[in-house]
């Protein structure tokens, strides 16, 4: 059985036996604080948990560990898929055995398949493009300021992408918060966010910056 709270409540999901639980709706709306949560994992994947005939207006903000929604394959279904949005990714890309591994480099263009997936590359060396070196983050000089800007997809942002920055390349670094020691704007975008992290150089000769990606476990 599912049910829905229109506004900003959550899409609960029993998710059991071989029969879709579906909600049908005119015109359905997540709202910003809209939660999938799935109670059981039995049945088959991927399956159909929300159908409309009318619009779509938003995506759940968050949904239960292990599972991910595809909202775009079908016109009017929302479906539930077993497995992470990266493991949605790596398999549309064509990615099996170890290649589709978090740390692999299929396509051996320097960029891991996480970051990759975060960046919007191409991981597959059998497939158009797959030099992604085009996508990797940039790096400049505002005022007193050093601004690393990239592009996060929006099926990445669980992961919760960061920038550490450092004086050196040994050593510790330094994770950028906002509010605290750097300034964080992103820019909303379909399928990919601008991110902007501006950190203040503090007079040093020397400022680097790198994004890191941690693999769901």
């Amino acid at each position: 059985m599912c049910s829905y709270n229109r506004i900003n409540g959550t899409y609960a999901c029993e998710v059991n036996g071989a029969t879709a639980d579906v909600i049908a709706a005119t015109d359905l709306t997540l709202g910003a604080a809209s939660v999938l949560n799935v109670t059981n994992t039995s049945g088959t994947f991927p399956r159909v948990i929300a159908t409309y005939s009318g619009t779509l207006t938003g995506t759940f903000a968050t949904v239960t560990s292990g599972f991910t929604v595809d909202y775009t394959s079908t016109p009017g279904q929302i479906l539930l898929t077993e497995g992470t949005a990266y493991d949605t990714w790596a398999t549309s890309k064509g990615l099996t055995g170890p290649a589709a591994a978090f740390d692999a480099d299929p396509d051996n263009d320097g960029i891991s398949n996480g970051l990759e997936f975060v960046l919007g590359g191409e991981p597959n060396p059998a497939n158009p493009g797959s030099n992604s070196s085009a996508l990797l983050p940039t790096l400049s000089l505002s005022g007193g300021n050093m601004v690393f800007t990239y592009n996060r997809t929006d099926a990445s942002a669980y992961l919760n992408p960061t920038v550490e920055f450092n004086t050196g390349l040994s050593g510790s670094w330094t994770t950028a918060v906002d509010p605290g020691n750097s300034t964080i704007s992103e820019v909303d975008g379909t399928p990919s966010d601008t991110v902007t992290v501006s950190i203040p150089t503090s007079g040093n000769p020397h400022m680097f910056a790198r994004l890191k990606v941690v693999e769901e476990p």
